[in-house]
């Protein structure tokens, strides 16, 4: 009787099949350690990729950021030049308006005069003081 049931097809059968779940698990455990572990080389690839094209990025970035801060002080320098030229011509403009309403004259107005006294001593022919 024991024979007959050993031989009845679903108990062979159910051998196979309990065989071919367990060779089913060993073989999804393979497959999962291989699998995972080219997933895992390919994050690793691609994280490396990732941080060499932040770098590039953030290099970019900070690159244009400092060309626009030396051209952004190139144009302060000039007007700042640009103004203090013009402000000291305001002053020096001020001064000699002052001086002239004083009747103080000018350094261009005493060396005309200086260069007018040589000019005239040398026509009367007087000894010029040194």
């Amino acid at each position: 009787m024991l024979n007959k049931i050993i031989n009845l097809p679903i108990i062979k059968n159910s051998a196979k099949v309990a065989q071919n779940v367990v060779l089913a698990g060993v073989g999804a455990a393979m497959v999962t350690s291989r699998e995972s572990s080219k997933l895992f080389d390919l994050l690793v690839v691609a994280g490396s990729q990732a941080e060499k094209k932040g770098i590039q990025q953030v290099s970019e970035i900070t690159g244009e950021a400092k060309t626009n801060l030396i051209n952004r002080s190139h144009f302060i320098g000039k007007l700042y030049n640009d103004k203090t030229v013009k402000l000291q011509e305001s002053v020096k403009q001020n001064v000699q308006l002052v001086l002239h309403r004083y009747g103080i004259p000018s350094s261009d107005e005493i060396s005309s005069l200086s260069h007018r006294i040589a000019e005239l001593q040398s026509s009367i022919k007087l000894p010029v003081n040194s």
